[in-house]
Protein backbone atom coordinates (compact mmCIF):
# COMPACT_ATOMS: atom_id res chain seq x y z
CA UNK A 1 0.00 0.00 0.00
CA UNK A 2 2.64 2.50 1.25
CA UNK A 3 4.55 1.41 -2.87
CA UNK A 4 1.16 2.70 -4.62
CA UNK A 5 0.89 5.49 -2.57
CA UNK A 6 4.65 6.15 -2.96
CA UNK A 7 3.67 6.25 -7.01
CA UNK A 8 0.76 8.44 -7.20
CA UNK A 9 2.51 11.06 -4.99
CA UNK A 10 5.44 10.94 -7.53
CA UNK A 11 2.98 11.11 -10.21
CA UNK A 12 1.28 14.31 -8.73
CA UNK A 13 4.68 15.75 -8.19
CA UNK A 14 5.56 15.76 -12.10
CA UNK A 15 2.14 16.51 -13.38
CA UNK A 16 2.46 19.76 -10.49
CA UNK A 17 6.14 20.62 -12.14
CA UNK A 18 4.85 20.02 -15.46
CA UNK A 19 2.70 22.24 -15.16
CA UNK A 20 3.69 25.17 -13.41
CA UNK A 21 6.91 25.19 -16.44
CA UNK A 22 3.63 25.78 -18.39
CA UNK A 23 2.66 28.87 -17.01
CA UNK A 24 6.14 30.21 -16.39
CA UNK A 25 6.85 29.44 -20.49
CA UNK A 26 3.34 31.45 -21.28
CA UNK A 27 1.72 31.53 -24.60
CA UNK A 28 3.87 31.90 -27.74
CA UNK A 29 5.29 35.32 -28.54
CA UNK A 30 3.15 36.82 -31.36
CA UNK A 31 5.39 37.86 -34.60
CA UNK A 32 5.02 39.70 -37.61
CA UNK A 33 6.05 40.05 -41.26
CA UNK A 34 6.93 43.36 -42.25
CA UNK A 35 7.30 45.35 -45.86
CA UNK A 36 8.89 48.32 -45.97
CA UNK A 37 8.82 50.06 -49.30
CA UNK A 38 11.32 52.50 -50.03
CA UNK A 39 10.71 55.34 -52.50
CA UNK A 40 11.10 59.30 -52.98
CA UNK A 41 8.42 61.12 -52.00
CA UNK A 42 6.96 61.07 -55.49
CA UNK A 43 6.43 57.25 -55.39
CA UNK A 44 9.23 56.12 -57.63
CA UNK A 45 10.51 52.90 -56.56
CA UNK A 46 14.51 53.32 -54.66
CA UNK A 47 16.68 50.11 -54.63
CA UNK A 48 19.55 49.22 -52.35
CA UNK A 49 18.56 51.10 -49.60
CA UNK A 50 18.97 50.68 -45.93
CA UNK A 51 16.73 49.33 -43.80
CA UNK A 52 17.24 48.95 -40.14
CA UNK A 53 14.75 47.61 -37.42
CA UNK A 54 15.13 48.58 -33.39
CA UNK A 55 12.73 47.81 -30.97
CA UNK A 56 11.70 50.40 -28.60
CA UNK A 57 12.01 48.09 -25.05
CA UNK A 58 13.82 45.06 -25.49
CA UNK A 59 16.82 46.07 -27.87
CA UNK A 60 16.69 44.03 -30.89
CA UNK A 61 18.10 45.16 -33.97
CA UNK A 62 16.88 43.80 -37.84
CA UNK A 63 18.56 44.55 -40.79
CA UNK A 64 17.76 44.04 -44.50
CA UNK A 65 18.26 45.44 -47.76
CA UNK A 66 16.67 46.91 -50.86
CA UNK A 67 13.75 48.85 -52.44
CA UNK A 68 11.59 46.07 -50.90
CA UNK A 69 12.73 44.76 -47.58
CA UNK A 70 10.91 42.05 -46.27
CA UNK A 71 11.41 40.93 -42.50
CA UNK A 72 9.87 37.67 -41.33
CA UNK A 73 9.68 36.62 -37.37
CA UNK A 74 9.30 40.01 -36.33
CA UNK A 75 7.90 39.90 -32.37
CA UNK A 76 4.89 42.23 -32.01
CA UNK A 77 5.58 45.25 -30.56
CA UNK A 78 7.19 49.32 -31.63
CA UNK A 79 10.05 50.19 -33.54
CA UNK A 80 12.40 52.98 -34.91
CA UNK A 81 12.81 52.60 -38.53
CA UNK A 82 16.21 53.95 -39.94
CA UNK A 83 16.30 54.18 -43.52
CA UNK A 84 19.62 54.88 -45.30
CA UNK A 85 20.44 55.57 -49.09
CA UNK A 86 23.99 57.37 -50.38
CA UNK A 87 22.37 60.49 -51.68
CA UNK A 88 19.20 61.23 -49.90
CA UNK A 89 18.96 62.42 -46.37
CA UNK A 90 18.80 59.42 -43.57
CA UNK A 91 14.77 58.70 -42.76
CA UNK A 92 13.50 57.51 -39.42
CA UNK A 93 9.79 56.79 -38.69
CA UNK A 94 8.20 54.57 -35.74
CA UNK A 95 5.98 52.00 -36.47
CA UNK A 96 3.67 49.99 -34.05
CA UNK A 97 3.62 45.80 -35.28
CA UNK A 98 0.77 44.29 -33.90
CA UNK A 99 -0.44 42.33 -37.31
CA UNK A 100 0.54 38.85 -38.38
CA UNK A 101 1.57 40.66 -42.00
CA UNK A 102 2.33 44.42 -42.73
CA UNK A 103 3.13 46.82 -45.18
CA UNK A 104 4.44 50.00 -44.90
CA UNK A 105 5.79 52.24 -47.91
CA UNK A 106 8.41 55.01 -46.87
CA UNK A 107 9.17 57.70 -49.15
CA UNK A 108 13.10 59.36 -48.70
CA UNK A 109 12.88 63.50 -49.72
CA UNK A 110 14.82 64.17 -53.01
CA UNK A 111 17.34 66.67 -52.58
CA UNK A 112 17.32 69.64 -54.08
CA UNK A 113 20.41 71.00 -55.85
CA UNK A 114 20.40 74.00 -53.74
CA UNK A 115 20.04 72.01 -50.70
CA UNK A 116 16.91 73.78 -49.57
CA UNK A 117 14.26 71.39 -47.85
CA UNK A 118 11.87 73.62 -46.62
CA UNK A 119 9.16 73.52 -48.83
CA UNK A 120 6.12 76.69 -48.25
CA UNK A 121 2.37 76.15 -49.06
CA UNK A 122 0.49 79.77 -49.10
CA UNK A 123 -2.64 78.79 -49.47
CA UNK A 124 -5.83 80.34 -49.71
CA UNK A 125 -9.39 78.92 -48.85
CA UNK A 126 -11.43 81.82 -51.36
CA UNK A 127 -14.91 80.69 -49.36
CA UNK A 128 -14.41 81.27 -46.21
CA UNK A 129 -16.32 84.14 -45.32
CA UNK A 130 -18.50 83.65 -41.58
CA UNK A 131 -16.52 80.42 -41.30
CA UNK A 132 -14.48 80.34 -37.77
CA UNK A 133 -12.65 77.44 -36.38
CA UNK A 134 -10.96 76.47 -39.60
CA UNK A 135 -7.29 74.48 -39.60
CA UNK A 136 -5.64 72.52 -42.58
CA UNK A 137 -3.54 69.44 -42.11
CA UNK A 138 -1.54 68.06 -45.12
CA UNK A 139 -1.31 64.47 -45.82
CA UNK A 140 1.33 63.15 -48.54
CA UNK A 141 0.95 59.71 -49.81
CA UNK A 142 5.19 58.82 -49.25
CA UNK A 143 5.63 61.28 -45.80
CA UNK A 144 4.58 60.69 -42.64
CA UNK A 145 5.43 63.80 -41.76
CA UNK A 146 2.77 65.53 -39.53
CA UNK A 147 1.88 69.37 -40.80
CA UNK A 148 -0.92 70.86 -40.14
CA UNK A 149 -1.91 75.05 -39.57
CA UNK A 150 -4.94 77.22 -38.01
CA UNK A 151 -6.69 79.32 -41.09
CA UNK A 152 -6.71 82.94 -40.42
CA UNK A 153 -9.49 85.42 -40.77
CA UNK A 154 -9.09 85.91 -44.58
CA UNK A 155 -8.96 82.16 -45.20
CA UNK A 156 -4.87 82.06 -45.71
CA UNK A 157 -2.77 79.74 -44.26
CA UNK A 158 0.78 78.59 -44.28
CA UNK A 159 2.54 75.16 -44.21
CA UNK A 160 6.44 74.88 -44.21
CA UNK A 161 8.95 72.27 -44.05
CA UNK A 162 7.02 70.12 -46.87
CA UNK A 163 8.18 67.23 -48.74
CA UNK A 164 7.48 67.42 -52.66
CA UNK A 165 5.01 64.56 -53.91
CA UNK A 166 1.30 64.10 -54.06
CA UNK A 167 -0.77 64.35 -50.92
CA UNK A 168 -4.25 65.77 -49.94
CA UNK A 169 -5.15 68.98 -48.32
CA UNK A 170 -7.75 67.99 -45.46
CA UNK A 171 -9.96 71.68 -44.53
CA UNK A 172 -11.80 71.72 -41.06
CA UNK A 173 -13.69 73.37 -38.90
CA UNK A 174 -13.21 72.62 -35.34
CA UNK A 175 -13.63 68.58 -35.65
CA UNK A 176 -16.08 68.69 -38.78
CA UNK A 177 -14.51 67.68 -42.25
CA UNK A 178 -15.37 70.43 -44.29
CA UNK A 179 -13.62 68.92 -48.07
CA UNK A 180 -10.29 66.84 -49.18
CA UNK A 181 -7.98 68.01 -51.80
CA UNK A 182 -5.29 66.21 -53.81
CA UNK A 183 -2.54 68.39 -54.46
CA UNK A 184 0.93 67.84 -55.71
CA UNK A 185 3.29 69.68 -53.79
CA UNK A 186 6.35 71.16 -56.16
CA UNK A 187 8.93 72.42 -53.79
CA UNK A 188 9.79 76.08 -53.10
CA UNK A 189 7.29 78.45 -52.49
CA UNK A 190 4.31 77.32 -53.76
CA UNK A 191 0.54 79.41 -53.86
CA UNK A 192 -2.94 77.15 -53.64
CA UNK A 193 -6.27 78.66 -53.87
CA UNK A 194 -8.54 76.64 -52.73
CA UNK A 195 -12.79 76.18 -53.00
CA UNK A 196 -14.37 74.65 -50.44
CA UNK A 197 -17.17 74.25 -52.65
CA UNK A 198 -15.98 73.71 -55.69
CA UNK A 199 -14.51 70.21 -53.63
CA UNK A 200 -17.57 69.93 -52.10
CA UNK A 201 -19.08 69.67 -55.65
CA UNK A 202 -16.03 67.21 -57.04
CA UNK A 203 -16.89 64.98 -54.40
CA UNK A 204 -20.48 64.92 -54.63
CA UNK A 205 -20.03 63.86 -58.14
Amino acid sequence: MEKTTTKYSCIFSLLCFSALLGLQAGPAAEKSTVRIIVSDTYGLPLKDASVVLKSVGPHQTFMAKGGEAKFEEIPFGVYDVDIQLAGFPERQERIRVYQSSLVFHIGLRVPTSDGDERSVLLGTISDSKNLSDLWVRLIQLYSSDLVENSVGVHGEFELAGVAPGPGIILIFQKEKLLSSIPITVKGGSQQLTLSLQSASQQQGK
